[in-house]
């Protein structure tokens, strides 16, 4: 500032910092889970699409657990499009995904380069969780391509979202479908206040789950296999069920196990 001191003269007070914004609140997580709970995945799979896309001229839609599904080849069994309800997107990788529009809807595109090129789209539905589209391009056709594909399907699924009526899942037809895994290990865990819960399953990320205890950590997934998976291993009767378990280290593996409302009788062997 131009200009000498004058003696006497009172400095001016510093203006007052700028308050910094408000976070944004996130939604309701109890609303946000019992809302994906009741969303039927294979639902959410635009079978037109797929066929459109498919090398195979027959596909059918599969399960893959309680709140994940795929459209898969009939003929070699191969998963061309996945969805996956509820799985975990956390903030920062919203900072290494493009933003897109889908339908009027903010979503996210994650390209994968290297060896193994992938597109995948994300729409969040929360500040962590959200609806995870993959398709697998079998022609080869390049991640623009791949993209394009997600792009129209998100449309689909996001139209689908904003009238939950027609994509409403009945429980009593899928196992397990009343819950996700985090809410399941809250109510099986002796001193489930003590850990914390993070959605981490294989094929149905939402209706697996990751609890972490002081030194200690358990790890439960519902997903759908075959009757093969289940006559491999030891017959055993847990809480008045009969149930196969096969173990591997320290860690014990029921492969069929059902109580009241579809939740699993069996307690989990650490945590």
């Amino acid at each position: 500032m131009a200009g000498k001191p004058v003696a006497g003269q009172v400095a001016p007070a510093p203006s007052a910092p700028a308050k910094k914004a408000e976070r944004p609140k996130d939604r309701s997580q109890v609303a946000v889970l019992s809302a994906l709970r009741r969303i039927d995945a294979c639902a959410l799979v635009d079978l037109k699409l797929a066929k459109r896309v498919s090398s195979e001229s027959s596909v059918q839609k599969a399960p893959l657990g309680p709140h994940a599904c795929a459209a898969v080849e009939k003929r070699f069994g191969g998963d061309i499009m996945r969805v996956a309800v509820g799985e975990v997107q956390e903030h920062i990788a919203r900072f290494r995904a493009k933003p897109i529009e889908l339908a009027g809807a903010k979503a996210y595109e994650m390209r994968t380069l290297g060896e193994l090129e992938q597109c995948r789209v994300f729409i969040p539905v929360s500040f962590d969780l959200s609806v995870d589209l993959d398709y697998e391009d079998e022609a080869g056709a390049g991640l623009d391509a791949s993209c394009g594909v997600l792009h129209s399907w998100g449309e689909y699924v996001v139209k689908k979202l904003r009238r939950p009526g027609s994509i409403k899942l009945a429980p009593n037809k899928r196992p397990f479908a009343a819950w996700d895994g985090c809410t399941m290990l809250v109510e099986i865990l002796p001193d489930s206040k003590k850990c914390k819960y993070r959605p981490n399953g294989t094929y149905d990320p939402f209706s697996g789950c990751w609890a972490l205890g002081e030194n200690k950590s358990v790890k439960l997934e519902v997903q759908y296999g075959s009757k093969d998976d289940i006559r491999s291993g030891t017959r055993r009767t847990i809480g008045g069920k009969k149930v196969t378990v096969r173990a591997w280290s320290t860690t014990a593996w029921p492969s069929r196990c059902r109580g009241p409302r579809g939740l699993p009788r069996t307690a989990p062997s650490r945590c």
